[in-house]
């Protein structure tokens, strides 16, 4: 049986290694904390849900869930916009669109609101009641947009 070893033992050739990314590690009272050098902290992102992207725009990601059958309808509404725009679209961009035409139309939101139905969210766990709180949400968002 091998013998346990009270204390782990450091790897010269790796140490330098990681020193090279995340910075020099300072060893004091049984603890070591990295000291970050100027490389390292033009690397690491300020927010690390966020990741720099082109022209020095912050991306962020947004999830959403869909059953099978709303991804597949999608899918070929992106494939049918993309065949009569003649070009390759992805879902991500007609998402974006989408959401800018309601962000567009916000005003108008605000000149409808008198209309507006009274609904009350339902939990998630009664899919039939979840189902109709949706519809209900989209009835109402194509009569202020038409």
């Amino acid at each position: 049986m091998a013998k346990k070893r009270d204390a782990p033992t450091e790897n010269p050739l790796l140490r330098n290694r990681v020193g090279s990314i995340v910075g020099e590690v300072e060893q004091g009272r049984g603890q070591t904390a990295p000291v970050l050098t100027e490389r390292a902290l033009k690397k690491a992102p300020a927010n690390p849900k966020r990741a720099p992207g082109k022209k020095g725009r912050e991306y962020l990601h947004v999830k959403t869930r869909f059953t099978k059958e709303e991804a597949a309808a999608m899918d070929r509404f992106t494939r049918t916009l993309s065949a009569y725009m003649q070009t390759k679209l992805w879902g991500s961009e007609v998402t974006r669109a989408l959401w800018t035409i309601a962000i567009r139309a916000e005003e108008r939101l605000a000149e409808m609101s008198h209309n507006a139905p009274a609904l009350e969210r339902p939990s998630n766990g009664d899919r039939m009641a979840y189902a109709e709180f949706e519809d209900a949400i989209a009835e109402y968002l194509q009569r202020v947009l038409r």
